[in-house]
C-alpha cells in the first residue's frame, strides 16, 4: 500500500510538472506571437503612413500640374495640332465619309460597338412609335366603330318606334 501511494505521489508530482512545463512553454510561446503580431502591425501603420504621405504628395503634384499655365497650352496646342491633322485628313481623302473613324481623336470618337447599340436602340424606339401609332388608329377605329353601331342602334329605335315594334339590342 505504501508502494501505491508512493507511486500515486509521484504521478502527481510529474503530473504537475509536465503541466507547468506545458503551461509556461505555452505562455513564452504565445509572447512570441503576441510580439510578432506587434511588429507586424507596427510595420503596417508604418507602410499605410507612408502611403498616406505619398498619395498626398502626388495629389499635390497633380494639382499642381493641371494648375500650371505651361502644361494647359500644351494641351490646348496638341489639341489644335490634332483638329488641324484631322481637317487636313478630310480634305485629302474626301471620298470618306466626314464621321469615319480615321478622322477622329480621342476627344470625338465613338466607339463603333456604341454606334451599333445606338443606331439599336434608335429602331427599338421607332418601332415602339409605329406600334403606339397603330395602338391609337385602332382605338380610334374602335371609338368610330362603336360610334357607328350606336348610330345605327338609336336609328333603328326611331324606326321601330314609329312603326310601333318593339325594341331588342
Amino acid at each position: 500500500m505504501g508502494n501505491a501511494l508512493e507511486m500515486g505521489h509521484a504521478y502527481k508530482l510529474k503530473t504537475t510538472l509536465d503541466m507547468c512545463a506545458w503551461h509556461r512553454s505555452y505562455r513564452e510561446q504565445l509572447a512570441a506571437e503576441r510580439a510578432e503580431n506587434l511588429e507586424l502591425r507596427c510595420r503596417i501603420s508604418d507602410m499605410q503612413a507612408s502611403a498616406a504621405r505619398g498619395m498626398e504628395q502626388l495629389r499635390l503634384f497633380r494639382r499642381g500640374w493641371d494648375r500650371s499655365d505651361l502644361v494647359m497650352e500644351l494641351r490646348t496646342e496638341i489639341v489644335s495640332l490634332r483638329q488641324q491633322a484631322r481637317g487636313w485628313k478630310r480634305v485629302a481623302l474626301s471620298e470618306l465619309d466626314s464621321d469615319d473613324s480615321e478622322f477622329s481623336d480621342d476627344d470625338d470618337v465613338i466607339d463603333p460597338e456604341e454606334k451599333k447599340r445606338l443606331a439599336r436602340v434608335e429602331e427599338e424606339k421607332k418601332v415602339k412609335d409605329e406600334m403606339e401609332a397603330r395602338r391609337v388608329e385602332e382605338s380610334e377605329g374602335d371609338e368610330e366603330g362603336a360610334a357607328a353601331a350606336l348610330a345605327k342602334a338609336l336609328e333603328a329605335s326611331h324606326l321601330a318606334e314609329s312603326a310601333g315594334g318593339e325594341i331588342t339590342i
